[in-house]
């Protein structure tokens, strides 16, 4: 069976838009005043009209990926290449930032520079996990009949059964361990 894997372009988008909510959250963790911080400074200018475009193009193609794992039943993508991507495209965005400010590549020495690298890695674990998580709990949700063993048998009465005064009881067992048990009891 070949595995499957997510395509670059796929998670190129999704390793885009969690840059951005990395991003987001180490200037506001650091500045302590939300993302309004972020925008104070020329560089980050960008990023909102950035966000209003990656945010939902990469929701969309969550749900997606979560189709695509129901489907499949395979994992598409992982930390590791989601975390690599991300922390690529920080440490880029953040040289060039800095370089647009005047400030040389002096990035190194900055707090939110290694905050930043820690929330990359924060948000790169929690991605795959969410998806994941919603995944299994969605397959077991959505079984097909045929997959949950379930045996139900059916007793239709009949006229003279009801005139002669006889019923009959339905019990039996709906569980993944075995065969259902079915018995039908006569009363007179």
């Amino acid at each position: 069976m070949r595995k499957r894997r997510l395509p670059s372009e796929w998670l190129a988008l999704l390793a885009a838009a969690g840059t951005l909510v990395g991003h987001f959250a180490a200037y506001s963790a650091v500045s302590g005043r939300g993302t309004g911080g972020v925008l104070g400074s020329v560089s980050h200018h960008y990023l909102y009209p950035l966000a209003a475009i990656l945010f939902p193009a990469a929701a969309a193609l969550l749900l997606r990926i979560l189709a695509l794992e129901l489907r499949f039943g395979t994992r598409l993508f992982s930390f590791r290449h989601l975390a690599l991507a991300q922390t690529s495209i920080f440490i880029l965005q953040e040289s060039i930032e800095s370089l647009v400010e005047g400030r040389g590549l002096h990035v190194l020495s900055e707090p939110v520079f290694w905050v930043g690298i820690v929330a990359q890695l924060i948000v790169a674990g929690l991605l795959p996990g969410l998806v994941h998580g919603a995944s299994r709990v969605l397959s077991r949700l959505w079984r097909r009949p045929r997959d949950l063993n379930v045996g139900i048998t059916f007793h239709v009465q009949t006229a003279s059964d009801l005139w002669r005064g006889t019923s009959s009881a339905l019990s039996g067992s709906i569980s993944k361990r075995g065969p259902p048990e079915t018995a039908v009891t006569q009363s007179a």
